[in-house]
């Protein structure tokens, strides 16, 4: 069935500035190797340039659409598609899905409550929300992430996504789910655009659940939703 929910709307400000920066950065470098590729000297140096920009373009584009997902999810209201589903087939699917794009020396271990088969909820938004804790986890993960889904309470639903890497601070707990925020590795590598938490977020706030990171067992960050059924 689907249900309509409302929600509160983020300051645009903040928001507006992280998306000039996020366009204009790697427009500059797009501009740049432009000017470069005019006076390429020989068909590699002009290939190397044209690479530069494909890059660009393909950041810029991955940009985009985080965005857009970020705002319909952001819109006062919302029709979700609300309907049970089998969780002990679904986890497994989307943790095999993203495990076949990590790296090799990366162990991800997934178990499931064995009752999951008829989880409510709309399961395309729930997988992406599955599929951002994962992707999240693996850009900060030493060797280990697991994956677990069970039932808590008479309908109430708990997914968990740990990792061994370094964890999340206890400072930065509540504002790792805001919109643009990147706390990002001690080198300063970026790691994303510090979207795929604030959507994991507002996605369980629309089922009416929570989102929250702790300490995990395995010495890095716990990421813990949980929603109950409608």
């Amino acid at each position: 069935r689907s249900i309509w929910v409302t929600g509160v709307q983020t300051c645009a400000l903040p928001i507006s500035n992280a998306l000039s920066h996020e366009i204009k950065t790697p427009l500059a470098r797009m501009r740049f190797e432009i000017e470069l590729a005019r006076i390429a000297a020989d068909p590699a140096a002009l290939q190397r340039h044209l690479d530069h920009l494909n890059t660009d373009v393909t950041e810029l584009n991955a940009f985009v659409t985080a965005t857009l997902e970020y705002a319909v999810l952001e819109r006062a209201e919302m029709s979700l598609n609300i309907a049970p589903h089998d969780f002990t087939a679904i986890v497994p699917a989307v943790t095999e899905s993203v495990k076949r794009g990590a790296r090799a020396d990366l162990s991800i271990h997934c178990e499931v409550d064995s009752d999951a088969k008829t989880v409510v909820c709309d399961v395309h938004l729930m997988e992406t929300v599955l599929r951002n804790l994962l992707y999240n986890a693996i850009r900060h993960a030493r060797r280990q992430i697991r994956v677990t889904f069970a039932i808590v309470a008479q309908q109430r639903y708990r997914l968990c996504v740990e990792d061994d890497g370094p964890g999340v601070a206890e400072a930065d707990r509540e504002r790792v789910f805001d919109s643009f925020v990147q706390l990002g590795r001690p080198t300063g590598e970026k790691t994303g655009f510090g979207l795929g938490l604030a959507i994991v977020k507002r996605i369980v706030e629309w089922h009416g659940g929570s989102a929250h990171v702790e300490q995990s067992a395995l010495t890095g960050a716990r990421f813990v939703v949980d929603w109950r059924a409608r």
